[in-house]
């Protein structure tokens, strides 16, 4: 395994640099592997434990100094982890590297921890956007832009059945129909700081709640990271599991009265950006579909099989979608 036979260059790029002071025994320790970086537990016996990231692949701008930099500008945020040291790709240890606060893992409750994470949110956004991050405009446009070219070649392809030919002809259809007018639901808001995809792990609800891996963020409306995590999809892959309408009001609420708001627009700019999100998300679903089904592909497991026919169930699909369009 990688991560381990990298742990020696590591510890001597932890030893050799003067940005390292070890007052007692350093020991490194293997945590995980996620997306592309391994997480390692940092203790030095004289003092607190960190966390330190590190870019799986090498001689790449991994987006660990875009995280670094977010987490700088939210230092003050009770809710994201401190920053302590960023090292792109340094003479002698070819990847990226980020030193940040440890926290102890304590997996997120869909059900029982959506009001922190709408006061983790909130506590995020309200910060502002005063640095330099790549922007997006325009999430519906990209949506839509992204799902066409998901369905260009799954769906003429013979591997669907006519009911989701139909689906996502339909589907496209009426999202290129109501584009502008959605549009213009975002119109005059100012944008925040955007996690972009994330996966319920980036979560520890350790208290008082923590949002980790910040490596893809970007200037946009709080209405997209507030759309991801409440859509029904979020929580599919361990349960089926929704969010009842009272229980979203209150989690709009809680973020508003975090913001500091009186009132938002936030649940009309919800309301237009989940069709599109889940137009995406549905099509993306498609087409992995399709990579995996040609001939020559290699066949999927029998649970991402399953939960990939879960998804891209006509009925379930139609449901997600009835409360929006």
């Amino acid at each position: 395994m990688q991560h381990r036979t990298l742990m020696p260059e590591i510890k001597r790029y932890l030893t050799e640099n003067d940005a390292f002071r070890f007052s007692g025994t350093m020991e490194l320790v293997y945590l995980k592997t996620s997306g592309d970086f391994y997480f390692y537990l940092l203790k030095d016996l004289a003092s607190e434990p960190y966390l330190l990231k590190v870019a799986a692949k090498a001689s790449v701008d991994s987006g660990l100094g875009n995280e670094y930099k977010v987490l700088r500008y939210l230092d003050d945020c009770s809710h994201t982890p401190n920053a302590y040291h960023y090292d792109h790709v340094p003479e002698g240890f070819d990847r990226d590297v980020l030193l940040m606060e440890y926290i102890p893992d304590e997996e997120l409750d869909y059900t029982a921890d959506y009001l922190k994470v709408a006061q983790i949110f909130g506590s995020i956004h309200r910060h502002g956007a005063e640095l330099e991050l790549p922007r997006l405009d325009d999430p519906l446009g990209l949506c839509l832009i992204r799902g066409k070219d998901n369905l260009k070649d799954a769906l003429s392809s013979g591997v669907f059945q006519v009911d989701h030919l139909y689906f996502f002809d339909g589907f496209t259809e009426w999202a290129e129909e109501h584009l502008d007018r959605k549009r213009r639901t975002f119109q005059g808001v100012e944008p925040v700081i955007c996690h972009g995809p994330f996966e319920m792990e980036d979560f520890t609800m350790q208290s008082p709640g923590y949002l980790y891996n910040w490596e893809g963020a970007y200037l946009g409306d709080a209405a997209i990271d507030i759309t991801r995590f409440l859509a029904r999809t979020t929580s599919l892959m361990e349960a089926d599991v929704i969010l009842r309408a009272i229980d979203r009001e209150d989690f709009y609420f809680r973020w508003e009265t975090t913001m500091g708001l009186e009132k938002s627009s936030l649940r009309e700019r919800v309301n237009a950006y989940m069709p599109y999100y889940l137009f995406e998300l549905f099509s993306s679903l498609a087409r992995y579909y399709y990579d995996h089904a040609k001939p020559g592909a290699h066949e999927l497991e029998s649970l991402q099989y399953e939960k990939l026919q879960r998804y891209l169930d006509i009925e379930f699909m139609q449901s997600c979608l009835a409360e929006y369009i």
